[in-house]
């Protein structure tokens, strides 16, 4: 998975997290709500019948939707909302100081929308909120092209200031009604909310080995959607607590040579549409017939062995690199009895580098998106026939083999801090290579294919084996 890609261990609840982690993508999961929607518009409206800018307060109590309520509109109301505007946090902006930093505003041809999220104080100076009131009033008669929307949790602090408003200008800052009563998306949009985030985390709950059943029973017991997504992330962040286990899990990356050339599609065929994220279902359904698959049907039922709650914990991933990287690897790094195996290719260092940077291996490494081309020359039938002597002594050379392939990734430019070959992480399990990064400990586990067992079925086969390899060393399931 990328590093913009959600944590299995958790799920992002209120809007302000939402865009931390996903950014614009987090307009992807608003969800439209027509009684709310409804406000707006008449909100709007008003404020072009009456050629000045309005306010209005947006109560509800916390985690219902106020946030993404305001912010959806440039996403809902498109064809009058130029954008949403939050106004500064206290301590950049003090409260005297929002009128003046209001009217510099550029006027757009569109309403701007502002956002007085966490402006909320019960406890505040009468007179000072008076001028303030006073002033930003004023700005509103010259101002039509603004709205200003100011979610509350406490109505009673919403009415003071409608008290204060009308006291210095009348209705005429306020549109049908100057206090709206969020309604948010009902019980029935909740599932499809959770399902926008999920799209946009590239993830699935049963990830989490948590069921429809589960997140049915808990829409039922919550009113709100932050209160239902709360209740879920408890019951995600309560699956996964593993200190008990005492362990720190690596990211498990499962790399694959191999001299198909569609080597590629193969694996892809074994992942989550456009990351490295082993699925699950996916090697399952290649493997129905095998005493591996039936050794994960066993423990389906038992949410610290079940495989995608095991490919979860150690974030698995799989990766390829073709015949002619292996063979460009083994020609610029190999022992010279390996390097005796790739007679009749020409070991050119510019052409390997190439070969390796377009390699999925090393986009992984460098924490790059998958890109299906791959760059060099032609692959020769010298480079396959290579291939298949270096992968008939694999077995025996097998860390010589991988350290010739790391040697070229970091002379393409990818960074492997603490690099090291063949480290025991845990009693029992031998890690062909190892290192860190910001996304942690990082475990590579090679296996260089035969052409004729390069496809899915042997694939992942062999990707069973190596997880439930992980996962009986790691105390995660029995033999």
């Amino acid at each position: 998975m990328s590093s913009a890609t959600l944590s299995i261990r958790s799920l992002p609840t209120r809007y302000e997290p939402l865009t931390n982690v996903f950014g614009q993508k987090a307009k992807a999961t608003f969800i439209e709500s027509a009684s709310d929607i409804e406000f707006a518009k008449r909100l709007i409206s008003s404020a072009e019948s009456a050629q000045q800018g309005k306010i209005a307060f947006i109560s509800a109590a916390s985690g219902s939707g106020k946030s993404t309520f305001v912010h959806g509109l440039e996403i809902f109301l498109a064809d009058k909302v130029d954008h949403v505007e939050r106004i500064p946090e206290q301590h950049e902006l003090p409260v005297e100081q929002i009128p003046g930093y209001i009217a510099k505003i550029p006027r757009k041809g569109k309403i701007t929308i502002l956002n007085f999220d966490g402006r909320e104080s019960p406890y505040f100076d009468q007179a000072q909120y008076q001028t303030f009131l006073g002033s930003l009033n004023g700005v509103l008669r010259q101002r039509p092209d603004l709205v200003i929307l100011w979610p509350v949790t406490d109505p009673e602090f919403a009415e003071r200031l409608i008290g204060i408003l009308k006291k210095v200008g009348g209705n005429s800052a306020f549109g049908i009604s100057p206090i709206h009563a969020l309604k948010g998306p009902d019980k029935g949009q909740f599932s499809a909310v959770l399902e926008k985030i999920l799209q946009v985390a590239n993830w699935r709950l049963d990830d989490a080995a948590i069921s429809t059943t589960e997140v049915e029973a808990l829409i039922a017991k919550n009113d709100s959607i932050g209160a239902f997504l709360d209740a879920l992330q408890s019951l995600i962040t309560e699956r996964f607590d593993v200190g008990s286990f005492g362990i720190t899990f690596p990211m498990l990356v499962i790399t694959i040579s191999s001299g198909a050339p569609n080597i590629r599609e193969v694996c892809r065929s074994l992942r989550r549409a456009d990351s490295y994220y082993i699925e699950a279902s996916r090697l399952l359904m290649y493997t129905r017939r095998s005493n591996v698959s039936e050794w994960w049907q066993n423990r389906s039922t038992h949410l610290k062995s079940a495989l995608p709650h095991v490919i979860a914990l150690f974030n698995a991933q799989l990766a390829s690199i073709s015949a002619s990287c292996l063979v460009h690897a083994i020609a610029q790094h190999g022992k010279k009895d390996l390097k005796d195996l790739t007679s009749g290719v020409r070991a050119d260092k510019g052409n390997a580098k190439r070969v390796m940077a377009s390699s999925e291996l090393y986009k992984f490494l460098r924490n790059e998106p998958l890109d299906n081309r791959e760059y060099g020359s032609s692959v020769s039938p010298e480079t396959y026939q290579s291939f298949d002597k270096i992968q008939a002594v694999s077995e025996s050379r097998h860390r010589s083999i991988n350290q010739a392939v790391m040697s070229l990734a970091l002379d393409a430019g990818a960074e492997v801090p603490q690099l090291d070959y063949e480290k025991t992480l845990v009693k029992g399990l031998q890690t062909d290579v190892t290192y860190t990064s910001d996304r942690g400990l990082i475990a590579l586990e090679f296996h260089h294919k035969a052409t004729s067992e390069s496809n899915q079925n042997k694939i992942a086969i062999y990707v069973l084996e190596k997880l439930k390899e992980y996962a009986i060393n790691y105390g995660l399931a029995d033999r």
